[in-house]
């Protein structure tokens, strides 16, 4: 391939085939491959323009390998062909299975409290650990970006500012009542505190969170 929809002369992104399933309002995901390496199961996330992206997460996020974290292999500026524009993309690893809310819309029955913590709880605090060891905050833990199949894996956190697309009540009180887009990055007691909502909601439904809004809870 020419340079065009190409990152780092390495990874080339097929704009013909997106990947909706994966695709959120900051970016838009599509097939991509290594040309080094034809065995990774890869997709870029092209970020949307206006939105900031979290620079300083990259270097550090792209040494992390954690099994329930999507893997980041690289990220910068591409030229696309498809608008003809420039924009920042990000390759991720494409994770398996399908997202933890469209899942959870399909029970009708309460979860088991064992299965939650085993299966749920317990590999998500290790990925929230890992990144917490090297200074970082994840920040948008909640259940439409979290993959399920065997087990869940933790979506992309840097595509827009920490914090700015999650539900009131997976945030802190005062990152709650601060403007989304300066809420800051905050210490790694934000996840835990998404993790605990996540945990409720999980248990007790969706249903739980009816007719709470944000003056209730601060």
């Amino acid at each position: 391939p020419g340079t065009a929809d190409v990152l780092d002369k390495q990874y080339a992104i097929d704009l013909a085939v997106p990947l909706p399933d994966y695709s959120s309002k900051p970016a838009a995901a599509y097939a991509a491959r290594d040309l080094l390496d034809d065995s990774r199961s890869l997709m870029a996330l092209i970020c949307q323009p206006g939105m900031v992206q979290r620079y300083k997460m990259i270097d550090k996020l792209k040494t992390i390998d954690h099994p329930n974290l999507m893997t980041l292999y690289a990220a910068g500026v591409v030229n696309l062909s498809q608008p003809a524009e420039e924009r920042f993309v990000l390759i991720y690893s494409r994770p398996r299975g399908k997202r933890l809310s469209e899942l959870l819309s399909t029970i009708t029955t309460p979860l088991n409290e064992y299965f939650v913590i085993k299966n749920l709880i317990t590999p998500l605090i290790g990925a929230i650990n890992i990144l917490g060891e090297n200074g970082l905050v994840h920040g948008s833990v909640r259940p439409v970006n979290i993959f399920y199949d065997e087990y869940p894996i933790l979506g992309e956190c840097i595509t827009e500012p920490c914090g700015y697309s999650q539900p009131f009540h997976y945030e802190t009180v005062e990152r709650m009542q601060a403007n989304r887009a300066v809420k800051g990055n905050g210490e790694i007691a934000v996840d835990y505190h998404a993790i605990a909502i996540l945990s409720l909601q999980l248990l007790l439904g969706e249903k739980h969170f009816a007719g709470i809004t944000p003056d209730v809870l601060a």
